[in-house]
């Protein structure tokens, strides 16, 4: 794609993708996004008696420690997967399963409740993942979601809702003794040679060149692991902390105190890495073109004047929307600053500040909103999602109170609508006697696989009423 071509429409506000490209390369991955609840009355209560449920996209959305969450289906390039990011949003908020839903890290009071983690299928050694900590802390200027909060009494604008709250630099945990690098074992298939690189170091970016440049140059900088091409960068990993809540703490002068080869500030540290990338996989295909374009345009303006990044980062944007509206209040504005950071991230797409500037075309757009409705109602075509939303829809079709298990990522189980919500039936004893059924099991192909001839062979099982 043509670099100025993509900064023009990226400044018109026009979408730069309205059908799904195709790349050279399909590269897995997926994201998971817990959400901020509120009912009528104002509590932190969720509709969790309609959950788990799997979605006729692929994707699922469940309950976990008392919010809502969703995970996206499996994607193949991160055009894509914005897309089916953005529209799990918009089908939480939709299906109602809380009054209130924000995409949001830590709640109004302060409090981490949890994140948007990112998944990525990768051939590389775990032992190699922790190479990736000086990026995934540089990558904070991209990814931040910014947040106010008060330390030692003091109003404080950090560019990163979880950086406060990362403990460690690597670590199986990710309820207490959180790590940037997470090592938790659970690979979800079962492909030679290939592993899940579950990443913890992230949070729900409402902006979506945020989201594409966050999950791109991860992508990127994970195949530059594979390709044992990452660039020449050695780091202190004592540092790790109070490197992260460093970058997270000011608005520009951001340095890793722990790199000891290598540039220390953060901006020259990315551009290493975008360098690299565009050597290797430059005119690889389009998407991998736009995101090397778009990520050093940002890493430009990082360095000149972030505030040139309103309408593209969330923590930038965020942060200017919520001045202008409190430069006109008198006083104490921290609690407004704290209530208008979650309205940001409202997903209510009539109230959230969010939505009314995309509304306004005061953001910049990967995807046209044709492809967010239509990731809404279909699965990704060339990923193993593919069968399971598909089965998903077939039994919706069929209409007689039959699902996918909201298991249903290595293999497909169809149960009685009853069997998911187990949890909800123990509460509800005159419902005690609907223990529900399993039906059939099939086991999914690897992710690469999007499993049509495995779907045939379930419609016609479905179809015979089995």
């Amino acid at each position: 794609m043509d670099r100025s071509l993509i900064l023009k429409a990226l400044e018109k506000r026009e979408p730069l993708w309205n059908v799904f490209p195709l790349t050279r390369e399909i590269r897995i991955g997926g994201d998971e996004s817990e959400l901020g609840i509120l009912d009528k009355q104002g509590r932190h209560i969720g509709e969790f008696h309609r959950l788990p449920v799997i979605t006729p996209n692929g994707g699922k959305v469940y309950e976990d420690v008392g919010h809502v969450e969703f995970c996206t289906p499996e994607t193949s390039n991160e055009v894509v997967r914005v897309a089916y990011f953005e529209a799990m949003k918009q089908y939480c908020n939709m299906k109602g399963y809380a009054h209130r839903l924000y995409c949001h890290c830590v709640d109004g009071e302060g409090n981490v409740f949890g994140g948007s983690h990112e998944n990525y299928f990768t051939c590389t050694s775990r032992k190699d993942w922790p190479k990736l900590i000086p990026f995934l802390i540089a990558r904070t200027l991209i990814a931040g979601a910014g947040w106010w909060v008060k330390i030692d009494g003091t109003p404080t604008y950090e560019i990163s809702q979880r950086a406060r709250f990362i403990t460690t630099d690597v670590s199986a945990d990710t309820m207490r003794n959180r790590g940037i690098i997470n090592t938790r074992l659970e690979p979800l298939s079962e492909v030679r040679g290939w592993d899940r690189m579950h990443v913890i170091y992230s949070e729900g970016t409402m902006c979506e060149v945020a989201t594409f440049l966050k999950v791109g140059l991860m992508q990127l900088v994970i195949r530059l692991m594979e390709s044992r091409a990452l660039p020449l960068i050695e780091y202190d990993r004592s540092k790790t902390v109070s490197d992260l809540r460093r970058v997270s703490g000011t608005m520009r002068d951001w340095f890793l105190e722990g790199v000891t080869k290598g540039p220390k500030g953060a901006v020259e540290l990315l551009g290493c890495y975008v360098r690299r990338a565009k050597e290797i996989f430059g005119g690889q295909d389009e998407v991998t073109d736009a995101v090397i374009i778009i990520a050093e345009d940002t890493l430009e303006k990082l360095a000149s004047d972030p505030m040139k990044l309103y309408g593209r980062l969330d923590w930038v944007t965020k942060y200017e929307v919520l001045r202008q509206f409190t430069d006109s209040i008198e006083g104490d504005t921290f609690e407004w600053s704290r209530s208008l950071d979650m309205e940001w991230h409202n997903l209510a797409q009539a109230e959230g500040l969010y939505y009314i500037l995309r509304k306004d075309r005061k953001v910049e757009r990967i995807v046209s909103d044709h492809l967010i409705l239509q990731a809404m109602k279909e699965p990704p075509f060339d990923t193993r999602a593919y069968v399971r939303g598909k089965t998903q829809q077939l039994l919706q079709a069929e209409g007689m109170g039959r699902e996918l298990h909201s298991n249903a990522w290595e293999k497909i189980c169809v149960v009685d609508s009853s069997f998911n919500r187990a949890s909800v039936l123990e509460t509800m004893p005159e419902m005690q006697e609907m223990t529900g059924q399993v039906y059939f099991e099939e086991p999914i192909p690897n992710p690469f696989d999007p499993g049509r001839e495995l779907l045939e062979k379930i419609r016609s099982r479905i179809e015979k009423g089995e």
